[in-house]
C-alpha cells in the first residue's frame, strides 16, 4: 500500500513528498532493519539511526518507512507581514500564489470608524505573530470557511489595495481622514484631535488638556491586577496608560508610588511624573544607605548594572544567578543565598555582586535597614508618581537622552513608528495628556514644543497607548490591559 504524505517546511515554503515502502521491500532482525529500494539495501539500526548517509532518503514515522522524495507543490502562505516607516502601508508577502491570481482584491475607497475592511484571500497558512501595532487602526488575521481573511478596522481612512508580482505582495496605502475637533468635556477638560506633521509624515494627536485648579491627579494600579483602562481609572473623568509593566506578570517596572505609599524603586534614572500640590517632571534616581547591625554602608543605585540592587515588590524574582541575595524580613535577615530567588510579603531582598566583601560577611540574624535619597528630593513629598520615559523636555529646553536613562537606541520602543502615549506640563500648571498615532519617540518633542509645554516625558506606548475621558477611550477600538493610569478627578 502506498501512502501519499505532504509535509511543508513553513519557513521557506518548500515541500517534500514522502512515499510509504511496501513490507516485502523491508526485512528486520533484531536491532536491524534492512530496506531494499531500487537494487539497493540500506539499514537502520535501532538507537543509532540510519548509516551511510540513509536519513537523507528514509524517514521513519509511527513505525513506518518512508522514501523522501523532493515535491513540485509550493506551500501557500503570507511569510511576513511589513509595516511601512515613512508613509501608512501594510505589505503582506505571499508565497505559492501568483499576484495575477490576486488582482481581484485591487480597490480604493473610505472606510467608517465604525466599519470593517475585509480583504478575503485563498486559504493561506500564516504565524499570528506577524501582525504588529502600527498607526491608529486595528488588524485581525484568521481563517474562516477555508479562506484567509485579513481584517481592518477602527479608523476612518481612504485606502488603496493594489497588488505586486515578483513575489507576490498585496499592498495596502491608507491614511486617516477626519475633520480637526475641539470639545469642552466640562469639568476645565477640552479634547482635541488634530493632524501634526513630523516632517516625515501627518500622524493623528488625540489630546487632553486640563485646566489647572479644576481637580486633582492620582496614580492608579496595582501589580498582579491588569485591566483594560476603562476599568482601571475608577470612575475617574479622564485618564492615560501611565508606567511600563512586564507582560508576563503583570508588575510594575520602576517607581511607583499610589497615595503616598511607594509601592516600587526608581529603576534607572528614568523619567517620573509625581502629583501632589503640584506636579513635578524630571529624572529620579536614588542613593541608599544600608545598615547593617547599625552600621552605616553606602551604594548608589542605578538599575541593572548596578553591583547592588534592592527590591521591595512582593513576589518579584532576582534571577540572575550571578548575584548573591540577602532576604530580610522583618529587620533581620533570614537567608544569604544566591539567586534565583523570590521577594517573600513584608521583606526585601538586597541583590549584590559577590565580591563586595562586607556584605558577604552578613549572616542570618543579623539586623539589616535602609533609608533611601531622592534626586530631587521633592518627589518624596509627592503622594503619587509613576516612572516611564525618557524625558522630553523640561523648562521648554529638549532633554531628549535615553541613553541617561538606560534606554537602547535603534529599538522599536523608541525608534519605531507607533502609537505614542506621553503628558506634559504648561507654565500655568494645565496638564496635556495625548496620545500620537505612528510617531517614533522624538516626534514628540516638537509636538510638545508646539503646545508650548513647560516639561514633558513620554509614558508607556504601543500596544498599551490609550486615552480616556467622559466614559469612552478616545483613540482606539480596541484597547489592552494595563498595571498603572494616571488619572483626573475633578473637584466635586
Amino acid at each position: 500500500m502506498r501512502i501519499l504524505l505532504i509535509i511543508f517546511w513553513l519557513s521557506f515554503g518548500l515541500a517534500q513528498e514522502f512515499i510509504e515502502l511496501a513490507e516485502s521491500q523491508i526485512s528486520k532482525s533484531g536491532f536491524l532493519t534492512t530496506v531494499s529500494f531500487e537494487g539497493k539495501n540500506y539499514q537502520h539500526i535501532d538507537g543509532i539511526g540510519w548509516i551511510n548517509g540513509a536519513e537523507k532518503q528514509f524517514r521513519i514515522i509511527d513505525n513506518r518507512i518512508y522514501i523522501v522524495k523532493p515535491s513540485n507543490k509550493i506551500n501557500t502562505q503570507i511569510t511576513n507581514i511589513r509595516y511601512g516607516s515613512i508613509r501608512n502601508r501594510i505589505v503582506l508577502d505571499i508565497v505559492g500564489y501568483s499576484a495575477k491570481k490576486l488582482k481581484y482584491l485591487e480597490s480604493e475607497g473610505s472606510l467608517q470608524k465604525t466599519e470593517v475592511l475585509e480583504l478575503v484571500l485563498p486559504l493561506l497558512d500564516y504565524n499570528p505573530n506577524l501582525i504588529k501595532d502600527y498607526a491608529m487602526i486595528n488588524q485581525e488575521l484568521l481563517n474562516i470557511n477555508n479562506k484567509t481573511v485579513f481584517k481592518i478596522f477602527g479608523a476612518a481612512i481612504d485606502y488603496k489595495i493594489f497588488v505586486l508580482a515578483n513575489p507576490s505582495r498585496l499592498v495596502i496605502d491608507f491614511n486617516e481622514r477626519f475633520e480637526e475637533q475641539k470639545e469642552a468635556l466640562g469639568h476645565g477638560v477640552v479634547f482635541r484631535r488634530f493632524s501634526f506633521d513630523t516632517g516625515q509624515k501627518l500622524s493623528t494627536v488625540n489630546l487632553l488638556e486640563i485646566a489647572p485648579n479644576n481637580g486633582h491627579f492620582e496614580v492608579l494600579g496595582e501589580n498582579k491586577q491588569a485591566q483594560k483602562l476603562k476599568s482601571l481609572s475608577n470612575g475617574a473623568f479622564a485618564a492615560i496608560n501611565a508606567g511600563y509593566f512586564d507582560t508576563q506578570n503583570f508588575i510594575s517596572i520602576g517607581y511607583l508610588k499610589i497615595n503616598g505609599k511607594t509601592i516600587s524603586m526608581p529603576s534607572r534614572n528614568r523619567a517620573v511624573i509625581g502629583f501632589g500640590e503640584s506636579v513635578l517632571i524630571d529624572r529620579l534616581s536614588t542613593e541608599t544607605a544600608i545598615y547593617i547591625n547599625d552600621d552605616y554602608y553606602f551604594a548608589t543605585l542605578t538599575g541593572t548594572q548596578s553591583d547592588i540592587m534592592l527590591y521591595t515588590i512582593p513576589d518579584s524574582s532576582i534571577n540572575d544567578t550571578g548575584k548573591a541575595v540577602i532576604v530580610v524580613k522583618d529587620g533581620i535577615v533570614a537567608s544569604h543565598s544566591f539567586a534565583p530567588v523570590v521577594v517573600p510579603e513584608n521583606a526585601f531582598v538586597i541583590a549584590y555582586n559577590p565580591i563586595i566583601p562586607s556584605l558577604l560577611e552578613v549572616k542570618p540574624g543579623d539586623k539589616v535597614s535602609y533609608e533611601i535619597k531622592y534626586k530631587p528630593a521633592e518627589f518624596l513629598d509627592l503622594a503619587y508618581a509613576i516612572e516611564a520615559g525618557p524625558l522630553l523636555l523640561k523648562d521648554h529646553q529638549n532633554v531628549y537622552e535615553p541613553r541617561l536613562e538606560h534606554f537602547q537606541i535603534g529599538q522599536k520602543i523608541l525608534d519605531g513608528y507607533t502609537q505614542q502615549s506621553a503628558i506634559g506640563v504648561k507654565e500655568d500648571g494645565t496638564v496635556i495628556m495625548l496620545v500620537a498615532d505612528n510617531m517614533i519617540a522624538a516626534d514628540l518633542i516638537p509636538l510638545f514644543q508646539s503646545l508650548d509645554v513647560k516639561d514633558a516625558m513620554r509614558l508607556d506606548s504601543g500596544s498599551s497607548a490609550t486615552l480616556y475621558a467622559d466614559g469612552k477611550v478616545l483613540n482606539r477600538f480596541f484597547n489592552r490591559r494595563l498595571v498603572t493610569a494616571i488619572v483626573f478627578i475633578p473637584t466635586e
